[in-house]
């Protein structure tokens, strides 16, 4: 399958993704993206699975992004707010941690939690 082709399958699923509102990710790094495929959520709707990313990781995404993005988006913050308040202490903390100092957030990590709630300042 050529991008053409990829685009075209993934731009329906995108499109209804962000109509609900729903986090998703496209892409990252191989070795990044093996480990963190362990803790992916199957979801069937219509006879058809989607593979969904797990709370932790749309967390560490929006952690990763918004560092890259220069730390400017109130999009990328906001929604990983949104996701460390609505899962609270469902989430694996420690899964978090390890994977902020692997990426080098962990200071954007401590701040979020702080944010959320889910940590005293």
């Amino acid at each position: 399958m050529n991008i053409t082709q990829l685009l075209q399958t993934l731009t329906p699923i995108v499109e209804v993704l962000e109509r609900l509102n729903v986090p998703y990710h496209i892409g990252g790094s191989v070795d990044q993206d093996s480990l963190r495929s362990l803790r992916q959520q199957p979801l069937v709707k219509g006879g058809r699975e989607f593979v969904l990313a797990s709370p932790e990781n749309t967390v560490v995404n929006k952690l990763e992004w918004y560092r890259i993005g220069g730390e400017v988006s109130n999009r990328q913050w906001n929604d990983l707010i949104g996701v460390l308040k609505k899962q609270g202490t469902a989430l694996d903390l420690a899964y978090l941690e390890r994977w902020a100092a692997a990426l080098g957030v962990t200071d954007l990590l401590e701040r979020a939690l702080i944010e959320a709630g889910l940590r005293q300042p």
